[in-house]
């Protein structure tokens, strides 16, 4: 069999197949149950968000920010770099803005003059939770998410548009009166409930861009408080490391 051959038999295939996926449609409560569907599709991806990825992260970043805000005011934070760096870089969604934000860090030449670690940019420019995404929370998905649940409901609304045409075309083609007016009454009672699937693909989507909208907030709100904590220690310069260092072996003379 030649390549065109394949690629018939298989479109032949689908075509034997459709009528049986369209007597699926053909009951109302199979749009109903498929509209729940949606719903709980939703809703399964709200709370993996929330308790999978959200809740987890202002955990870890909570802690952080507990362990930064308790450290000496003046020297505490040079004094436990070490701790703080290894606190900081093992949360993945840290990891790479506290990187960035360390190579822009000025440390004192010399401790014993109870300078502090100053740096050229804010922590906030480096770590937040969009800098985040892509390398740990993968929050894409999830702003997609709405998107999704509407084309969902819209192809499954359309597929039951399909199946109600498809069998009101055979009662035409019967020719009995009655067996017309029957199908006729089939295919406009069957496209008022297809449309419940859209109708919950809308409604689900805009549960769920409310909730993700509310946790993102609070995502941010966590992210801000730890890079606040972390200014408290660190203090912003115009000076560049070069005119830092000068300014720091003139207090040391």
């Amino acid at each position: 069999m030649d390549m065109f051959s394949i690629i018939g038999s298989i479109l032949q295939a689908i075509v034997d197949f459709l009528p049986t996926i369209f007597k699926l449609f053909k009951e109302a409560k199979v749009a109903i149950g498929l509209s729940l569907g949606i719903f709980l599709l939703a809703a399964f991806m709200l709370v993996w968000l929330r308790f999978v990825v959200v809740k987890p992260l202002m955990s870890r970043l909570k802690e952080a920010a507990f362990f930064v805000r308790n450290l000496e005011p003046r020297n505490g934070f040079l004094e436990n770099f070490g701790s703080v760096d290894s606190v900081l870089s093992g949360i993945p969604a840290v990891k790479h803005g506290w990187g960035d934000f360390k190579k822009r860090m000025i440390f004192p030449e010399a401790k014993d003059l109870g300078l502090p670690i100053r740096a050229t940019e804010s922590p906030g420019k480096f770590i937040h939770a969009h800098g985040a995404e892509g390398r740990a929370l993968h929050l894409k998905l999830y702003a997609a998410m709405p998107d999704y649940l509407v084309g969902l409901g819209l192809v499954l609304t359309f597929l039951g548009l399909v199946s109600a045409l498809y069998f009101a075309a055979q009662g035409l083609e019967a020719g009995d009166v009655a067996e017309t007016r029957a199908s006729l009454t089939a295919l406009l009672s069957a496209a008022t409930f297809k449309f419940i699937t859209s109708i919950a693909g809308v409604a689900s989507s805009i549960i769920f861009s409310v909730f993700f909208n509310k946790y993102m907030g609070q995502l941010d709100r966590t992210f801000i408080e730890l890079t606040e904590t972390i200014e408290l220690h660190v203090f912003y310069t115009l000076l560049g490391p070069k005119m830092a260092k000068k300014f720091d072996s003139s207090l040391r003379r």
